[in-house]
């Protein structure tokens, strides 16, 4: 990440040296989010994208992240790294490792430059795949990125690997309210656990005795939750998902209701639900107290 740093910092000079004009930083606007906070906005929201598109089976989405001739980690020819290679190289990790999981470690950090047009980010996660054969580990990586016609692009991606490392033990954060970055978290966290193969990762969810369509006589505790799941998965190891939206409808700050369409591929049967949770804070947690589940035609 300072090799990335430095290197914009010599661009820049080198830039000045050269007649270049400097852009000063726009004054602070009272109104709305600073240049900073929405710039910051724009990365994270770039960022879940990105990791969403490393779970994709689609190397062009993947590739879609990127600028044209990126500096690129496994790229050994001359100059930046061809769309077509990194294309290639996601194929190669897509038809070996069909099903994949990433869960981000602690925070991501990073540097603004450029009149924030211009970014350097660190960021981990531990990867689990299953395809040929089963792989985990934790990935740490330095991304370059760039604005580019409006949207954040990858124009440098360095990556270390660590095989078979455990993911970290990390403290879960204590929420204090269920508001709209709380939501988030959780929402995006769901998503990953539906994936997972793991079928305690998704009963990890949810409260200790909740209200569950799929069981029609009292509350559903973990030990019918996992059942379930795990005829899932052994039903379908292969499967994908994309939430189309999550909304509430009802929030009390301590408990709300949320609503989402997503869409589900298990490879030969395909289609989408809606999803009704009722959601309580339970020591410091999102939890799901209430699920219910519909098909959409």
């Amino acid at each position: 990440m300072q090799e990335e740093i430095a290197l914009i910092h010599q661009e820049s000079q080198s830039a000045l040296a050269n007649g270049a004009t400097p852009v000063p930083q726009a004054a602070p606007v009272p109104q709305g989010p600073s240049p900073r906070d929405k710039a910051n906005d724009e990365v994270s929201a770039f960022l879940r994208g990105w990791i969403a598109n490393q779970e994709s089976n689609s190397a062009a989405a993947w590739a879609s992240d990127f600028g044209l001739f990126p500096k690129y980690t496994y790229w050994k020819g001359e100059g930046g790294a061809p769309l077509a290679f990194l294309r290639s190289d996601r194929q190669e990790l897509i038809d070996k490792y069909p099903l994949r999981t990433y869960q981000v470690i602690g925070d991501a950090t990073g540097e603004f430059f450029n009149n924030y047009r211009e970014a350097v980010v660190a960021i981990s996660y531990h990867y689990k795949y299953q395809g040929v054969k089963a792989a985990s580990g934790n990935s740490i990586n330095t991304l370059r990125l760039m604005k580019i016609d409006n949207n954040w692009r990858v124009m440098g991606y360095a990556e270390t690997v660590r095989r078979n490392d455990s993911l970290p033990s990390l403290p879960k954060p204590t929420i204090n309210t269920i508001n709209q970055v709380t939501l988030a978290g959780f929402s995006n966290q769901w998503v990953l656990h539906n994936k997972s193969n793991n079928a305690d990762d998704w009963v990890g969810d949810f409260a200790p005795a909740v209200a569950y369509c799929y069981k029609k006589d009292g509350l559903a505790d973990a030990a019918y939750l996992r059942k379930d799941r795990q005829e899932l998965i052994n039903k379908f190891p292969s499967r994908n998902y994309n939430l189309e939206s999550f909304t509430v409808s009802q929030n009390f700050g301590d408990h709300a209701v949320a609503n989402a369409i997503m869409g589900y591929d298990y490879g030969r049967v395909k289609g989408r639900t809606s999803i009704r949770l009722a959601l309580s804070l339970i020591n410091g947690q999102i939890k799901i107290t209430s699920y219910e589940e519909k098909l959409l035609k």
